[in-house]
């Protein structure tokens, strides 16, 4: 799950959490700047900074800025030359997260054996899941949402994304 709509549904639960969020890079490191760690209150976590070392830092330094209330900016080392810069930011319930997006969608077309594991995939994974099938079709049934079309050329009507604009080279005429 995005680690941004990991802490925003936390909140919504009642629950604390934390963002650890890249901001700042030196050197040769398997991190981008704005790569992002959601750690809740529970301890559970959510994305990635970089490497398992660098979410290690960013778990402990979550845990701290949720027990203590407070920010922070830390500095974690690769090597001697290399070395990322992160902020810590707490979040308790009501607050809002900035940048935070909705659950990436899953467009599954067909409930055959493909279709079928790629529904049980994106739910794992905490995709919202848009199930498409020619008919009544029992399958889908974990589907967040279930589109039913006739032909093929309805499918391409479709609105894809969280703007529910089609992508402008599968906009209708």
């Amino acid at each position: 799950m995005e680690p941004r709509a990991a802490v925003r549904e936390a909140l919504e639960r009642g629950e604390r959490a934390a963002l650890v969020t890249v901001t700042g890079l030196e050197g040769d490191l398997p991190a981008r700047e704005g790569m992002a760690l959601g750690v809740l209150e529970s301890g559970a976590s959510f994305g990635t900074l970089g490497c398992d070392g660098f979410d290690r830092s960013g778990a402990t330094d979550a845990a701290r800025a949720l027990r203590e209330h407070i920010r922070l900016e830390r500095t974690y080392d690769w090597d001697d030359s290399s070395r990322i810069r992160v902020e810590v930011r707490p979040f308790a319930p009501g607050e809002a997260v900035p940048g935070a997006v909705g659950r990436p969608e899953l467009l599954v077309v067909g409930g055959g054996p493909v279709g079928r594991a790629l529904l049980a995939l994106g739910k794992v994974l905490g995709f919202h899941l848009r199930f498409v099938t020619h008919g009544a079709s029992s399958d889908g049934s974990i589907a967040d949402e279930r589109v039913v079309v006739h032909d093929a050329a309805e499918i391409a009507k479709l609105a894809i994304g969280s703007d529910g604009e089609s992508p402008p080279h599968r906009r209708p005429p």
